[in-house]
């Protein structure tokens, strides 16, 4: 239950505590969210999210190329991204299956390519 000054909890001794509400910028899991939005006419789409992962991700999009990501607007709480391109964004009808030898020759291209990138 809340009140003005924070939160009613009663325990099964019926013993009365109130706790503060935490002050906080960030969100809870499961109130974190991905907004896409684009027109048919236009270039370009616009990402919101409060959803740190997906922040992250698109952080590294924006530092790694950022002629085709921008951040927009951050309100503390989520971000705003900018995508040039809008056909950058794609939908997938399942799930990429692998064999165990398909999963093991990724892994070794994936040790190579990043020993390759060392150099």
């Amino acid at each position: 239950m809340a009140s003005k000054s924070g939160y009613i909890n009663i325990d099964e001794n019926e013993e009365i505590t109130i706790e503060k509400p935490k002050l906080s910028n960030s969100v809870s899991l499961s109130e974190q969210e991905v907004c896409i939005n684009f027109m048919r006419d236009e270039d370009y789409a616009t990402i919101y999210t409060s959803d740190t992962t997906y922040m992250t991700k698109l952080d590294k999009l924006c530092k790694a190329n950022p002629d085709m990501y921008s951040l927009i607007a951050d309100t503390g709480r989520g971000k705003t991204y900018r995508v040039e391109d809008k056909t950058l964004i794609s939908f997938r009808a399942k799930k990429r299956e692998m064999s165990d030898e398909q999963k093991i020759a990724a892994g070794e291209r994936m040790r190579q390519w990043q020993a390759n990138k060392k150099n």
